[in-house]
């Protein structure tokens, strides 16, 4: 959980020589995807349209959280892994960043199964 104190902290500028020593330059990346060892249901189970919405609205809070994180830390890009499949939460993912204001821009990856995103 971000601590909200620090997180307005930083958005107002108040970056510290402590949080960008965090980062460690690398870009930070963060995978999507379901975690396949809780799914409960085989690959013929049909989910209906609520659970995909719940799921997609679960995926785009972990994205969020990645964001927060990767904010705190200084870092100046993460990479978010979202897989191919039918775009769906692709789609979310960047009307998602459009919108968020420590994103600078964001690119979709050359094998389009991740957005990497640059930070303010």
């Amino acid at each position: 959980m971000v601590n909200p104190e620090i997180l307005r902290a930083y958005m107002m500028g108040a970056a510290t020589p402590e949080t960008a020593q965090r980062w460690s330059g690398k870009p930070l990346k963060n995978d999507l995807h379901r975690d396949k060892s809780t799914a409960k249901v085989s690959k013929n189970t049909i989910i209906s349209s609520s659970e995909n919405f719940e799921i997609l609205q679960e995926q785009l809070q972990q994205s969020l959280q990645a964001l927060d994180t990767a904010i705190l830390q200084g870092a100046k890009e993460i990479r978010l892994i979202h897989g191919k499949g039918q775009q769906k939460l692709q789609r979310e993912l960047h009307r998602l960043l459009s919108e968020h204001r420590q994103v600078r821009s964001y690119r979709l990856s050359k094998d389009k199964g991740s957005t990497w995103v640059i930070l303010r």
